[in-house]
């Protein structure tokens, strides 16, 4: 397992692709209601940020949501996985190629701080109906969790939220 650490020489990259992942998350809820053919999917290398950590000298310094970026990383994979297994098969060029390195990417412990979108890839080889359904709850929990965590961490908008809206 390769730790990708971010520092202050490489932290623009990392905020580069923090963005990308907003914009996944963004196509994700509000074109697909879930995951899959999503176009920020293949913009950034997903692999590099399965696993991230800021550089322990850095920590005070840099501020980047780790867990959005393994998160984003895992369902950058997940929806590359998706097209392959219901687009064009898995099997062939490409796909070949993804698949082999999402394997090793499991062998080697790099999905295990995002145990939902581990459970998932494992499913994608065996029951594409578990599968579809473990997708299901990747999405909720780490892409409409995400949005949630920022709405929530404002009480008052929170509890505006929770109110009914006024009759018309």
């Amino acid at each position: 397992m390769n730790i990708h650490y971010i520092t202050k020489t490489n932290r623009s990259e990392a905020a580069h692709v923090a963005r990308i992942i907003l914009n996944l998350y963004k196509e994700a809820v509000t074109i697909h209601g879930g995951i899959g053919h999503n176009q920020f999917a293949t913009k950034f290398d997903a692999f590099k940020f399965l696993q991230c950590e800021i550089e322990p000298p850095f920590q005070n310094q840099i501020d980047l949501d780790t867990c959005l970026l393994r998160e984003g990383a895992s369902i950058s994979l997940l929806c590359r996985l998706f097209d392959t297994s219901m687009v064009s098969g898995m099997e062939g060029g490409h796909q070949d190629t993804l698949l082999k390195q999402i394997k090793q990417s499991l062998n080697s412990g790099a999905f295990d701080n995002v145990s939902l979108a581990k459970d998932a890839i494992l499913f994608a080889f065996v029951d594409r109906d578990i599968f579809l359904t473990k997708l299901r709850l990747v999405y909720e929990e780490y892409v409409l969790g995400y949005f949630y965590k920022i709405v929530s961490a404002h009480s008052k908008l929170s509890d505006r939220l929770k109110r009914p809206l006024p009759a018309q």
